[in-house]
């Protein structure tokens, strides 16, 4: 009997537990509903349903159901659309601790061509339908996403056929710095829309974009419609310019370039060409030497004054660390040369070279033995 009543006990207190949970109102609500075709009377599948403020988005199921839940008390709208009908919304007000009921019904849409100007065109809208004399806005995108190399992107605004007034639009001048908009206002008459032209200006970017373009519907001052705008940044290419370097030798019948010169980490690599522009196609055993020898007529430098001894030189597919580079040197044919310096001081902006340069055992002789590149920028 003594058992009995502890069992009793144990259980009048496990209900008395319940039964206060069930008194604890949530703060939260949800609200759901089944959208229809309104000449079938179907259930529509995929229709898009986008819940603001909060701009949350879902999507029918084959039923047509939607939900969306844990709500904050308060007034909300839900936009419909679906590609071939015509996109309709609706409010509705959610209350803490209970499922509020929206459904909808799409009926076919049959846009017009383009408004004020603009050519026309059909796709995916979202949109601000209303029973009252409104207009009903919708967007054939859902984002712009420039990626990392578009410059210029539209998106087409319409005032579509469940609208019973013109739409006046604007799009809010706070816009990102990146970007220009044109055109940025305008009056759409029902059934019409207007391309808007997207510019993004890459070299006023300093990371990646994410942002928004707000369009207003000026016959409702409550709601507006933001489009998500996304671009990548990529690190400008700096252009190197050496212009500024001078390059002196004087036999006019070898060409010699700057290609580049660059500093990574603290290796110089300098890249050069020489061209036998008049020195005829007799030259067997042209030479250029990348040591410094005793009366110094091979010099590389910077300028903060360090000097650099025995670097690596490559020249016409041969290589050295302290000799002499022998080759032959067409007619007209551009030579590549490469002298890569480690440890160079990564403090200097500027390097200079002068190559020791002659030809063996020619008949054909050079009538400058020395070529100088002078304050060669280094990126």
């Amino acid at each position: 009997m003594k058992k009995l009543q502890i069992i009793l006990a144990i259980i009048g207190f496990c209900s008395c537990a319940v039964s206060c949970s069930e008194d604890v109102v949530s703060t939260f609500g949800s609200v759901y509903g089944i959208v229809t075709d309104a000449e079938t009377g179907e259930p529509l599948r995929n229709v898009s349903v986008t819940l603001s403020p909060g701009n949350e988005t879902t999507v029918t199921g084959n039923d047509g159901h939607y939900e969306f839940a844990d709500l904050e008390a308060g007034l909300y709208k839900l936009q419909f659309s679906l590609y071939g009908y015509a996109t309709t919304s609706r409010q509705v007000t959610v209350v803490a601790g209970k499922r509020c009921v929206a459904d909808a019904v799409l009926s076919h849409s049959n846009l017009q061509g383009g408004g004020n100007g603009d050519t026309g065109g059909n796709g995916d809208t979202g949109g601000n339908g209303s029973d009252k004399g409104v207009a009903s806005v919708g967007l054939n995108v859902k984002e712009l996403d420039f990626g990392d190399a578009a410059t210029e992107l539209s998106f087409n605004l319409y005032n579509l056929e469940d609208a019973t007034a013109d739409l006046n639009w604007k799009i809010n001048p706070e816009l990102h710095k990146c970007l220009t908009v044109s055109p940025m206002s305008g009056t759409l008459p029902v059934g019409y829309y207007n391309t808007i032209k997207v510019t993004l200006n890459r070299s006023a970017m300093t990371s990646d974009l994410d942002t928004t373009i707000d369009i207003y519907d000026l016959n409702d001052d409550v709601y507006y419609y933001p489009i998500p705008v996304k671009a990548k940044y990529q690190t400008p290419v700096s252009q190197e310019d050496y212009s500024s370097a001078t390059i002196t030798f004087g036999d006019d019948r070898l060409k010699a370039e700057i290609v580049s010169c660059r500093l990574t980490a603290s290796t110089l690599v300098f890249e050069f060409k020489l061209t036998n522009i008049g020195l005829g196609d007799a030259i067997t055993d042209f030479r250029i030497d990348s040591s410094i020898g005793a009366d110094d007529t091979t010099i590389f430098y910077d300028n903060n004054g360090n000097f650099y001894k025995y670097p690596r030189l490559e020249f016409a597919g041969k290589s050295t660390t302290s000799n002499v580079i022998g080759c032959n040197l067409p007619q007209d044919v551009p030579m590549q040369g490469t002298l890569t310096i480690s440890n160079f001081d990564t403090s200097a902006t500027k390097f200079n070279a002068r190559f020791y340069i002659y030809i063996y055992n020619n008949s054909v002789q050079l009538r400058d033995k020395n070529l100088y590149f002078k304050n060669v920028p280094i990126y």
